[in-house]
């Protein structure tokens, strides 16, 4: 099997697969499991910003049937407490049979170019999501990525979570 994807922007048609994917990835992450996705926000949150370039960004890793394979999306917002625009990543995911260093770093770059091109002064990726715990070799390699594109690992994230145990 052939794992090399091609990125683009999300259209109108990739809408359907990439809320099935989200859907799917979900309760396979393991800091948000607990969270049961809605088909029709997340069809909201897509269709509504396919159009705004200006804070809002998708993009789409494809096979070579043109079936999409991950899905990323960011935004660049002003700071609550400057001027500045902010960028953060919301959401990075590849099937697994696909995960590979390759596909991770066409979405990574595309979100920090898209940021930077955006005028952002600070652009934040993480993987809070839980899927490679500190420690892993997926987290390892990640973060090596990261820093090599420029990024400092800073703070923590800590999550007070109102879903009861999960």
């Amino acid at each position: 099997m052939n794992k090399e994807l091609t990125l683009r922007s999300y259209n109108q048609d990739d809408i359907p697969r990439v809320i099935k994917l989200i859907c799917l990835a979900i309760p396979q992450l393991p800091n948000y499991q607990m969270i049961k996705p809605s088909e029709e926000r997340i069809r909201y949150v897509l269709e509504h910003n396919i159009d705004n370039a200006t804070a809002f960004a998708g993009w789409v890793l494809c096979d070579s049937h043109n079936m999409v394979q991950g899905f990323g999306g960011g935004w660049c917002v002003g700071n609550l407490m400057s001027y500045d625009l902010v960028a953060d990543d919301i959401f990075m995911w590849i099937q697994p049979e696909y995960r590979n260093h390759r596909n991770v770093s066409k979405l990574v770059n595309t979100f920090v170019a898209w940021a930077k091109g955006k005028g952002a002064k600070l652009i934040r990726a993480s993987h809070s999501a839980g899927s490679f715990p500190k420690g892993s070799k997926e987290a390892a390699l990640y973060h090596a990525m990261l820093e090599r594109l420029g990024f400092t690992e800073v703070g923590s994230i800590y999550h007070w979570s109102g879903y009861g145990e999960h």
